[in-house]
């Protein structure tokens, strides 16, 4: 191995300990007094189940969004609790 290849080696060596110094930022956390930034995802479902989750959503007067959205959360996936509003509509000031 000549001299080059050793340097190589000593800097890529080096290059990964020092990456292993560096500490990852802290995970983002949830700000339950802020509403997060909503996104739009499509999603194709079987016809049946989309009628059986809009129905469940009016028996329950809510919205099917609060229903994914709870049901996500029951699947163990992190939700604010400000973000689980149940019908967004009503956070609106009303105008008379």
């Amino acid at each position: 191995m000549g001299g080059q290849d050793v340097a190589l080696i000593d800097t890529v060596a080096n290059a990964k300990s020092a990456a292993k110094e560096r500490t990852a930022p802290p995970p983002p956390t949830l700000d339950t007094n802020m509403r997060t930034p909503l996104e739009k995802l499509t999603i194709e479902l079987p016809a049946y189940l989309t009628d059986a989750m809009k129905r469940a959503a009016l028996d329950r007067r809510t919205s099917v969004r609060h229903l994914v959205m709870l049901a996500l959360k029951k699947s163990g996936f992190e939700i604010a609790a400000c973000d689980l509003i149940p019908d967004g509509r009503r956070t609106r000031p009303k105008t008379l």
